[in-house]
């Protein structure tokens, strides 16, 4: 059994085992008040005096969620067996106030201001939260002893990969924010109560450049509000590509949502899109409903100033790619892809590289340097037609995903070189629950997106879109469908087509719950209405980069055009 292929997902989430990249607000840090200058005419003692109380201060904290997987065999491969794993792990950036002394103090008293060197921000050792991890297990029968083993191979896998994230550049630098602008914040309230007025305070790190003055709102994408009546900075991240407009989350208890999305979305000329995967409540609000391409295509032909895309980010980035004029906004900028995740620009420019016979077919879920590096981008409803137009003898190299790339290859007999990216949610079905379901409802159909594993594909009776599922539905004989992949797509099945039953396959666990995207889940209405109110976070693409991908894109247009209206190409 080939053992899953290990990433780590740093996404938000409210989902119990998928949880927030989330800065945490700097606790322990009590009233500047209290502490009370020590000589009101050293404004650097006043400055040191609250050091001197924290000698270590915990700056951020990192939630991250790696899923791993492990696999084990026995009595000679007779018995197998797989569990994948998403274990949370919490990870602390630190810094140690011992060594802020006065030579890292300046103060400029004609201009009011107070330069501040900080040491460099400290990563800690990962803290596994193993009692609210999620377990995928796969196998006729797991020993006690296998079952062991796999549970230590994928706590070390997931120590390990969780502090390989901690040291990703972007975290670091959100880490290195949240200090700055916590020192920043805090330094000017006693200098204030001393007597010196307003001071500007400038922070910096050991080997990096002079941040912004007192009260600026972002730093490198990071904004800082404080929350109210905490007294402590409470750090929002937003990603590359993007733009934060104004501080928040502020307090909306009390808001009645829906009316205010409405009130804004009018206000805006704003048009909501969601995919099929996101909840109910956000389907129901928006727009438009449908696969990615085809939101992207209905949101450019719109006359809207402002495109909100409840889905994931490379979604969000296709729709700017289209349509460069209009504002885009994403209510998670967090909200990503394992596919994506799984397909680094670089390492994919280096396999290119290394297949110069190649072109490259790619599937849409990838980031916009991925897209720039394709020759033609596919969606699951086109890349057959697509496909078919490609001379037998050229060489294909087809990515990120592995199980739509190999459905391709058993489909037309071809041999696509593939990227070994999988969707951790369609990887999640279970052959064995699924031959179970099977068995009580015998006669019923099942569809399936070419994103799940071939043990799940070989028992369809439908493989298709997630647009193309939807129009199975509509047409497949009997009143009941088992349908494999994010069961969200099972709320517009019910709108459209009361009278018919729809069950989502199981995962190992016997339910289709562990099968909810947890990128998906990171919208919400309130995150929505946020989005709306600041038209943030934006993406931003460079001009070079995005006609550069924009170029296979139209690729696939041009090569599509017969699949429209069968899937993610054309209206529904």
């Amino acid at each position: 059994m080939e053992p899953r292929r290990l990433t780590v997902v740093r996404e938000t989430a409210r989902l119990p085992w998928t949880l927030a990249i989330a800065a945490l607000a700097i606790s322990g840090w009590m009233a500047w008040e209290k502490f009370g200058p020590q000589d009101i005419g050293d404004p650097i003692a006043t400055s040191l005096a609250a050091f001197e109380r924290q000698n270590r201060l915990t700056v951020f904290s990192a939630q991250l969620a790696p899923v791993v997987s492990a696999s084990d065999e026995r009595i000679g491969g007779l018995l197998q067996s797989r569990q994948v794993a998403v274990i949370p792990a919490r990870v602390d950036y630190t810094l140690d106030l011992s060594k802020v002394g006065r030579d890292r103090l300046n103060w400029d008293a004609a201009g009011k201001r107070l330069d501040v060197r900080l040491p460099p921000v400290t990563v800690g050792k990962p803290n596994l939260d193993e009692a609210n991890a999620q377990y995928l297990r796969e196998g006729v029968f797991i020993t006690r002893e296998a079952q062991a083993k796999l549970n230590r191979d994928n706590t070390l896998l997931a120590e390990r990969q969780a502090q390989t994230a901690a040291t990703n550049p972007q975290l670091l630098d959100l880490a290195r924010c949240a200090a700055r602008d916590a020192v920043r914040q805090n330094l000017a309230i006693p200098l204030e109560v001393a007597g010196y007025g307003p001071v500007t305070v400038t922070v910096r790190l050991v080997g990096e450049p002079v941040s912004g003055r007192l009260g600026t709102a972002s730093c490198g994408g990071l904004i800082v509000p404080v929350l109210a009546g905490s007294g402590a900075p409470l750090a929002s991240a937003t990603a590359k590509g993007t733009r934060a407009m104004t501080a928040q989350p502020t307090n909306i208890t009390g808001l009645d949502l829906r009316a205010e999305i409405d009130r804004l979305r009018k206000e805006r000329n704003a048009v909501i899109l969601a995919h099929y995967y996101q909840s109910p409540e956000i389907q129901d609000l928006a727009d438009y409903i449908g696969d990615s391409l085809e939101l992207s295509k209905k949101a450019a032909a719109t006359d809207a100033d402002v495109i909100v895309f409840c889905g994931v980010k490379f979604m969000a980035e296709t729709a700017k790619i289209l349509a460069p004029e209009k504002i885009v906004v994403l209510p998670d900028m967090t909200a990503g892809c394992s596919l994506e995740a799984a397909c680094p620009p670089e390492k994919f420019k280096a396999f290119r590289e290394a297949h110069p016979d190649h072109i490259a077919l790619t599937y849409i879920n990838c980031s916009t340097e991925v897209k720039a590096l394709s020759d033609v981008i596919v969606t699951s409803s086109s890349a057959e037609t697509i496909l078919a137009q490609i001379p037998a003898d050229q060489k294909i190299i087809f990515g990120p995903d592995r199980h739509l790339g190999g459905y391709l290859n058993r489909k037309f007999g071809r041999e696509m070189l593939l990227w070994p990216g999988v969707c951790i949610v369609h990887e999640a079905f279970s052959e064995t629950e699924l031959l179970k379901l099977k068995a009580q409802h015998p006669g019923a159909p099942v569809a399936a997106h070419p994103e799940c594993p071939p043990t799940i594909v070989d028992h369809a009776d439908y493989v298709g879109s997630t647009s193309g599922i939807l129009n199975y539905a509509k047409t497949m004989p009997g009143d009941t469908l088992i349908v494999a992949t994010e069961p969200h797509i099972i709320h517009q099945m019910e709108k459209a087509l009361p009278h018919k039953t729809f069950i989502g396959a199981p995962g190992a666990d016997g339910n289709c719950n562990c099968n909810i995207c947890p990128y998906m889940a990171l919208n919400t209405l309130e995150k929505l209405y946020l989005t709306l109110r600041d038209l943030s976070p934006r993406i931003e693409i460079e001009e070079g980069l995005r006609l550069e991908a924009k170029r296979s894109l139209d690729k696939m247009i041009e090569m599509a055009a017969g699949t429209v209206g069968k899937g993610d190409l054309g209206a529904r």
